[in-house]
């Protein structure tokens, strides 16, 4: 794995929150045309018995068991709307929290190692100066900001790109002290001090990118099987309500869900788990990957002994 690879598997997660709040705000549409149809039935039926006197009580009666059984039905796609929305804002605030705390674990580890005197340090850590809004556990209600989230990855993978390059420097400094050992100068201790620096800065580069391909691959499949679970409340409604009268709310326009999403989400939830099993590959390769790497590395210092 690598940082930029792992910038890339970001913007397909906020590309699939795009879809997930592309689809709930279809979802909200047809809840609000339910409610108009109701209000609607309820003041049909009063004027009704307004006009026809207590001739009609009856009937008013008869008239408003059937609308309370539409209004059963309403209240089961508002419950099951409102219960993705919670996730939804659940997964919000996890994918912040998590950011967040690798923020400040970045943060702090280049204002321990990383020194001002040099420009190159300098550098690095001037890219860690902005705040961010601590995460409250203890406060349910808040909502955090995806493009807080946002600013938060760009930064961390700008600053381990620029700790990269701050790396590749160091190894070759390393590399021209290791020919003077070779002309007789008496140098190993400070090859050994370099060699265990440069480590440490790989050690981190390697743990803090790692941390973004756990994230990647979590924040991913909650929000594929949220996409899931709210594209079947949308085909539930578009199969059981027959919507008429306007074009945002025809039958064509609900079965039609381009304007959902690009990989017609609702009419096919096989795109769903293919996005899903691309994902899932991707990462699954990537994993393979480093151990392979780890492997090959360890094979290495075998053969060096």
């Amino acid at each position: 794995m690598d940082v930029e690879s792992e910038n890339i598997k970001f913007v397909e997660m906020l590309q699939l929150r795009k879809k997930i709040t592309k689809t709930f705000d279809k979802i909200a549409d047809r809840i609000d045309v339910l409610k108009k149809i109701y209000k609607d039935m309820m003041s049909e039926n009063e004027a009704n018995i307004s006009d026809g006197g207590g001739e009609l009580e009856t009937t008013y009666l008869h008239s408003m068991f059937g609308i309370d059984t539409f209004l059963f039905q309403h209240k089961l796609i508002e419950i099951e709307y409102a219960n993705v929305l919670a996730i939804f804002k659940m997964i919000d605030n996890r994918i912040y929290y998590e950011y967040y705390k690798l923020y400040t674990m970045v943060q702090e580890y280049i204002k321990k190692e990383f020194s001002k005197k040099s420009a190159a340090g300098n550098d690095i850590i001037q890219i860690m100066q902005k705040k961010f809004q601590p995460y409250k556990h203890l406060d349910s209600s808040k909502e955090y900001d995806i493009s807080n989230t946002t600013e938060m990855q760009s930064i961390i993978t700008d600053t381990l790109k620029h700790m990269c390059v701050f790396l590749e420097k160091r190894e070759s400094v390393l590399k021209e002290n290791r020919k003077q050992i070779k002309k007789g100068i008496n140098i190993d201790t400070l090859i050994h001090t370099q060699n265990y620096h440069n480590a440490m800065i790989r050690s981190n580069i390697t743990m803090f990118t790692q941390y973004l391909h756990t994230f990647n691959s979590h924040h991913t499949s909650y929000l594929t099987s949220l996409l899931h679970r709210s594209t079947v409340i949308m085909r539930d409604i578009n199969k059981n309500i027959k919507l008429n009268g306007t074009p945002e709310t025809s039958p064509k326009s609900l079965s039609d869900s381009n304007d959902i999403s690009d990989s017609n989400d609702i009419n096919d939830s096989n795109d769903i788990s293919d996005d899903s099993e691309n994902v899932s590959d991707r990462n699954d390769k990537s994993d393979s990957n480093d151990k392979s790497d780890n492997n090959d590395d360890s094979s290495k210092k075998i053969n060096s002994k």
